[in-house]
């Protein structure tokens, strides 16, 4: 039995198959930053997802990545993984909403708390009388984040209603 056999049939006593999704879940050993499936492999530590699509397909092109169709990271059935260079991982990324894209205001920014139906509920009853305390309160947000989103400097993007006692209408 070669090399390469002997990884597979080690690759295949550490998959679940997952029956509503068709993946093959890995339950052997994680690593880097992302607790990605990771397996050793010609005297290296590597991607399982890498060593199953080479031992599947062949060789993988210098610079390109294993991408899953399935957007399951345990994921290393050959049938979900494809090739892709960075720049169509990261589209593939954006369209399935992995990613949020830099630029984006509202609930689409990458570090939003509130909806924009919230912010828009919680800032027309603020400009109606409600006090402050009881958004901080409902929202379980700190006193900063809660006035900064209902005076509109975050969330710049939906109307604002000011208030007429309120302190932070002249302020920006």
């Amino acid at each position: 039995m070669s090399y390469d056999e002997k990884a597979m049939r080690r690759m295949k006593a550490l998959l679940k198959v997952n029956e509503e999704t068709g993946c093959h879940e890995w339950q052997g050993a994680v690593g880097g930053k992302n607790d990605y499936p990771s397996m050793h492999y010609r005297q290296r530590t590597r991607r399982a997802t890498r060593v199953m699509y080479a031992l599947t397909y062949g060789e993988i092109p210098k610079g390109m990545f294993v991408c899953h169709s399935c957007d399951n990271p345990q994921c290393v059935n050959p049938d979900h993984l494809f090739l892709g260079n960075q720049k169509r991982n990261m589209r593939d990324a954006v369209i399935k909403g992995r990613v949020k894209v830099p630029g984006l205001k509202g609930e689409d920014h990458g570090n939003a708390v509130f909806t924009n139906e919230e912010v828009i509920r919680y800032r027309k009853e603020y400009q109606a009388g409600r006090k402050l305390a009881s958004i901080i309160a409902e929202s379980g947000f700190t006193r900063s984040t809660v006035q900064r989103m209902l005076a509109g400097r975050t969330y710049s993007n939906l109307p604002t209603y000011p208030r007429g006692d309120s302190y932070m209408n002249n302020r920006r």
